[in-house]
């Protein structure tokens, strides 16, 4: 049966969230905080793929996760205190006292706008569940080979899933591929899903930050209100991958990504004005930050190589005065101190970009 796309969410002022440092591939070690709320183990109670109670403790039920061969995982999970009851958590009942109250997940204050409710069971991001009690969020951050779907044989709750064949997970948040690719996140637009190649249909998850919106037409953390860039300018073609600043308009910043034997191209706008597209980073970042300070001022007598540009180096006869002569070592040589032109130079890929005065 064909399920329909999930409602995109956008975060309240597009403010980042504790929760959103929940959400990358990188941050494993953070995402325990969140993972023990849920265990996995070889089943011995389930028979059938759903949601079961789990006999003798009153606020718990079972996952069953069917795999292709006919096998369950079951994922124990509690009701934050509620009982467990009639395939649900019986949040208008009484608090339970069984023995999994001490057991209750972390709750972050700063996603309880999700739950004007009082209680809801939503998918904060595609790495993200939120379950929602009394109008308090308590979240569940994805493993790494885990997305948040809601499944009808789970009674529709957000859950962190595995990508197998039985459950049929929405294709929206999975990648359609093995190569890389670049989507949007089905369920917050301050979000986009980034496939790197060999990744088992799980995607990573990206956040746009600064009340950006990601536009899957152009693929760009754009903001209606606060952008200054324009129109996206023409971009050079790829010959490697990678996140690079554009060489004209360093308020912009592309991707290049090799799929299917041909290059894709994503764009960011960097949309706060003195911000750059930092490419060390691949992030927007402001340009006093980014950029290290010019050259203006001779500390003592002697040459000094430029910041920014290997290449050159400069005259000092004087002491706090400007330099008397800039000089270029020839065939794009490195200036090295106290030895001359003798380098190999790797020039700052943002060595065009323009440091403000106001910094």
């Amino acid at each position: 049966m064909e399920r329909s796309s999930p409602a995109r969410r956008t975060d309240a002022a597009g403010a980042r969230s504790p929760a959103d440092s929940f959400v990358g591939k990188d941050d494993t070690e953070e995402q325990g905080a969140f993972n023990w709320q849920a265990t996995a183990a070889p089943s011995s109670h389930c028979t059938i793929a759903g949601q079961i109670a789990h006999l003798g403790v009153c606020d718990e039920y079972i996952n069953c996760i069917p795999h292709s061969n006919g096998t369950f995982d079951e994922r124990v999970k509690n009701c934050n205190g509620r009982s467990y009851s009639d395939g649900k958590c019986d949040y208008d009942g009484p608090i339970c006292t069984g023995r999994s109250l001490r057991q209750l997940s972390v709750p972050v204050p700063e996603l309880n706008y999700m739950c004007v409710e009082g209680f809801a069971s939503e998918c904060h991001n595609t790495k993200l569940a939120v379950e929602c009690v009394d109008g308090v969020a308590y979240p569940e951050a994805c493993g790494d080979n885990e997305v948040c779907d809601k499944l009808a044989i789970f009674n529709e709750a957000a859950l962190c899933l595995p990508n197998l064949d039985p459950l049929e997970i929405i294709p929206e948040v999975l990648c359609s591929s093995s190569n890389l690719e670049i989507k949007a996140d089905p369920y917050n637009t301050s979000m986009y899903l980034f496939c790197p190649s060999g990744n088992q249909g799980i995607p990573e998850v990206k956040f746009c930050g600064d009340g950006r919106l990601y536009d899957p037409d152009t693929k760009t953390c754009v903001s209606d209100s606060e952008s200054t860039c324009g129109s996206p300018p023409s971009f050079p073609s790829c010959d490697s991958m990678g996140s690079f600043v554009h060489p004209q308009n360093c308020s912009w910043g592309y991707t290049c990504l090799f799929n299917s034997g041909s290059w894709e191209v994503s764009s960011e706008c960097c949309p706060i004005e003195g911000e750059i597209f930092n490419q060390r980073k691949g992030i927007c970042e402001s340009a006093c930050t980014s950029l290290s300070e010019p050259f203006t001022v001779c500390p003592d007598v002697g040459l000094y190589v430029d910041p920014v540009d290997c290449t050159k180096y400069y005259v000092c006869t004087t002491t706090d005065e400007a330099p008397q002569q800039e000089k270029t070592c020839p065939n794009g040589k490195s200036y090295v101190t106290g030895e001359g032109c003798v380098g190999e130079c790797e020039r700052d890929p943002m060595s065009h970009c323009i440091r403000p005065d106001t910094c």
